[in-house]
């Protein structure tokens, strides 16, 4: 009987077991529109890896303005449809700006207009909020041009994140 018995829990254990269950990939992309850096109106795109994500953003403003803005994003929170994330973010941003301070040379174009470009390169980390779509991004950046010194970074829009 203990021969049988051990027959038994050996050919128990030749035959395969069923393997743990693997969590699910959960892959998220999302699309939006938002106003704040890196120019007054950009548009993002991104997607997420379970916790974590990459988020680009930027958009121009016709030979006056453009931006570009990567986010490296991490989920720290997601209860029902609230969001709490971090990012780390980089960005480069060029203004061209009329040198020129008298209107009536801007308005008549009495002679050529002298333009001066301002590129400026930043780095920083920002503290993300989503609700429902209600995008918020708010933090620090400094980096050259003009984020010498250090300034607040903010978005504030729409991101509509597909399932």
């Amino acid at each position: 009987m203990k021969i049988f018995i051990l027959l038994i829990i050996l050919s128990i254990g030749i035959f395969p077991q069923e393997s743990p269950k693997k969590e699910k990939e959960n892959v998220k992309l999302f699309l939006g529109v938002v106003g704040g850096n890196p120019i007054e109106v950009n548009t993002t795109a991104g997607i997420y890896f379970n916790n974590f994500g990459i988020r680009i953003s930027g958009g121009a403003w016709i030979y006056s303005r453009y931006g570009l803005q990567l986010d490296l994003t991490y989920i720290f929170s997601s209860k029902n449809s609230i969001q709490h994330q971090v990012s780390l973010i980089s960005a480069y941003v060029s203004n061209r700006k009329l040198t020129s301070n008298n209107f009536f040379n801007f308005i008549y174009r009495s002679g050529p207009a002298e333009y001066e470009y301002i590129n400026s390169l930043y780095f920083g980390a920002t503290y993300n909020f989503l609700w429902k779509g209600l995008f918020i991004q708010l933090g620090p950046a400094w980096g050259t041009g003009n984020f010498e010194k250090p300034r607040l970074i903010m978005q504030l829009g729409y991101v509509h994140i597909f399932d």
